[in-house]
């Protein structure tokens, strides 16, 4: 998904600073983007880290109108099945992540009275069969109610928080995972991608505390 909003925010023009942890994955993306696409290798984790990173941001391109919080994971497991480990890290990527870097972003943002704020959470949270799907889910939840209470602390300003909601993605992970499933119905990421730049124009200034599905034909 991060590929594909990248590739759309670029072709509309926007200049795009993304994180990365794979070298190689960013240079193959570098190379195709052009100049216009810049990454920065970080653990989102990390406050101090990630204070370094958007300190860095400001101080080449001057501001930052716009933050999609993409990083994420995802591990199914039945609930006596699940170790404390994992439910950690699944609440590193997907909460902590969306937190930490939201908190900096935010900072800015007060100080210039303009943002747009993407996050993401899932539509499978609206299912009612969300069998061995407890600790993502609880995950993805802590990311609506934060988004939720991020939106209504700046409801008079103008900064925009939004969530998207996809349901299975159809990328090749997920094509390897799940060989027999149809990923025509799934979610596709440039479609996704165009949600994700609407939430980040001047076209959605009314938008506001909104979670967006964004789904295939899976329902």
């Amino acid at each position: 998904m991060g590929e594909s909003v990248s590739q759309e925010l670029v072709s509309l023009g926007a200049t795009v600073v993304t994180t990365f942890r794979n070298q190689k994955e960013f240079d193959e993306l570098k190379s195709e983007l052009g100049e216009n696409f810049s990454g920065i290798e970080v653990d989102v984790t990390d406050e101090r880290a990630v204070r370094e990173a958007v300190q860095k941001i400001i101080a080449e391109h001057g501001r930052v109108d716009g933050l999609v919080n993409l990083v994420g994971g995802y591990k199914g497991s039945s609930f006596l099945e699940v170790s404390v480990e994992d439910f950690q890290k699944m609440f590193a990527l997907n909460t902590l992540s969306m937190f930490v870097v939201s908190k900096e972003v935010v900072r800015h943002m007060k100080k210039t009275g303009y943002g747009r704020i993407v996050t993401v959470g899932t539509a499978t949270l609206f299912e009612k069969n969300t069998s061995l799907l407890g600790i993502y889910l609880a995950t993805k939840a802590a990311v609506l109610e934060l988004t939720k209470s991020l939106q209504a602390e700046f409801i008079d300003s103008d900064i925009n928080v939004n969530a998207i909601l996809p349901e299975t993605m159809d990328t090749s992970a997920n094509r390897k995972a799940m060989p027999k499933a149809d990923p025509a119905k799934w979610s596709q990421p440039a479609e996704i991608a165009k949600t994700v730049a609407f939430l980040l124009s001047e076209e959605s200034r009314s938008v506001r505390g909104a979670f967006l599905p964004v789904r295939g034909k899976e329902i």
